[in-house]
């Protein structure tokens, strides 16, 4: 077995991991220009928050698995991990993270309830994030873009970078 290459310059060009970030990137600007689009805000939070279309989990995810699928081939063990890894991380943005929110809301309502008495003092209290899981919808649109844009930076790579 040949000897890993641990260098800086294996790291900047290192296609997966370059793939994967693009698909990040891509997927957090495409979620502030569609709250742009709904919402007519310039919300820059977007760009690092959670929940929200696309799925800024999911697509970097499906970028990597894809790129490694390109890369390796569908039979490989780094793509099965990559696979894996991909359903893991959907699992948990829909469902436990989607539970999470439903919870951080149940919290906010008791305490505005709790505070409009005047018994409690609400300078301590910081309100939750609610937003912190997505629907199958934001996950597939996360899915798509990572792999698009995996697909598309391969055949970029390939031809241009390589």
């Amino acid at each position: 077995m040949p000897e890993p290459d641990i260098s800086w310059r294996a790291l900047f060009l290192n296609e997966p991991l370059w793939l994967a970030g693009a698909a990040w990137v891509i997927s957090a600007v495409l979620k502030v220009l569609i709250t742009l689009a709904v919402d007519r805000k310039l919300l820059l939070v977007r760009l690092i928050g959670t929940g929200g279309l696309p799925s800024t989990h999911t697509a970097p995810v499906i970028g990597l698995t894809t790129a490694v699928g390109l890369i390796y081939g569908l039979n490989h063990p780094y793509f099965a991990f990559g696979a894996l890894l991909s359903v893991i991380v959907m699992y948990d943005a829909a469902n436990l993270r989607q539970e999470a929110g439903k919870h951080a809301e149940a919290i906010n309502i008791l305490f505005e309830e709790l505070t409009s008495g005047g018994g409690i003092h609400r300078e301590k209290w910081q309100k939750m994030t609610e937003l912190l899981g997505h629907t199958p919808m934001e996950i597939a649109a996360g899915a798509v873009v990572g792999f698009f844009t995996a697909l598309l930076g391969h055949h970029l790579w390939i031809n241009y970078i390589r």
